[in-house]
């Protein structure tokens, strides 16, 4: 199974910038995802997908796990890990991600026509209609390291179970919101993956039976959230998005709040979840940290940004 298709068009986030692909994700030879608070913009002047990791949340730690996927024995073996003392010690404050030979150049975002469970717009976006409408201004040093992405399809991994609501001027239900978006790579039989910060490097070749799941986190395994409290620095971590840009002027400042009830899952999504399922079952309760889903410590967007 490969992305091989080329991107349709979709007139769907329209005003965004995220490059769209209206066919089902598959898995790939690699699978790229993020928990916890993360920036994320396409760049289009680059043609790469920029991951600021919100080094300005206290009490987030950053982490980088491979995981090895035996698709025939349904086991996972964690291959690399790598938890920097502080965030900032990142040489040169950079991690790429490239291809060689990928199956299908570039990088796009699923962006199907009618609602999904794995679709892109699941994650918040901060720059989309549904938020504050237009590009925001990044606070200096805010988004960092930044992990840069060549190739892919970016999509939903996992969605919350229940659903949420944005809190703000009105009160908008989300539904079920990201939980892990990620992304899906392929190569072709000579190609791999390469994953390179500072000296490190590793390589990584998939193939039909062997793939991996490349994971970063910058979650509070020490945060005890309430997801029902009124008070927002008490329900999640959603409210330390304000710390990495500025607000415009006289905007309100939006919060994340569950709204309670299980969100309907859609169809499609019965007929390709068969990966998914099996991380689930074995990735959450052996890896981590993870953090709770009723409090998601989340990945948002900036669709409207040219990169970070």
């Amino acid at each position: 199974m490969t992305q091989s298709k080329k991107p349709k068009k979709t007139t769907k986030s329209s005003k965004l910038n995220w490059p769209p692909y209206s066919d089902t994700p598959v898995l790939g030879d690699v699978l790229i995802g993020f928990e916890g608070l993360f920036g994320i913009a396409y760049n289009p002047q680059t043609g790469a997908c920029e991951v600021g990791v919100h080094c300005k949340a206290s009490k987030h730690e950053f982490l980088i796990e491979v995981i090895e996927l035996d698709m025939q024995l349904q086991t996972l073996n964690l291959l690399y890990s790598f938890k920097p003392q502080k965030k900032s010690d990142i040489p040169g404050g950079t991690i790429s991600i490239d291809v060689k030979n990928p199956t299908t150049p570039g990088i796009s975002f699923f962006l199907p026509y009618t609602k999904d469970d794995q679709e892109w717009t699941r994650m918040p976006d901060f720059e989309s209609p549904l938020f504050h409408d237009q590009p925001l201004k990044k606070k200096p040093g805010a988004l960092s390291p930044r992990v840069y992405i060549s190739n892919g399809l970016f999509f939903t991994l996992w969605t919350t179970s229940k659903q949420f609501e944005r809190v703000g001027n009105n009160t908008l239900t989300l539904g079920r919101i990201a939980y892990i978006p990620g992304a899906t790579i392929s190569h072709k039989a000579d190609g791999y993956v390469v994953l390179r910060f500072g000296s490190q490097e590793l390589q990584l070749q998939g193939n039909g039976n062997r793939k991996y799941f490349v994971i970063f986190f910058n979650t509070c395994p020490k945060c005890n959230y309430d997801s029902k409290s009124a008070v927002k620095e008490k329900r999640n971590d959603f409210h330390l998005y304000y710390k990495t840009f500025k607000k415009p002027r006289g905007a309100k400042e939006f919060q994340l709040r569950l709204k309670g009830g299980i969100g309907p899952a859609s169809a499609a999504r019965d007929k390709r979840s068969l990966f998914v399922d099996f991380l689930t079952l074995k990735a959450l309760s052996k890896f981590g940290p993870f953090s709770s889903q009723d409090s998601p410590c989340g990945a948002a967007g900036f669709g409207r940004s040219n990169g970070l």
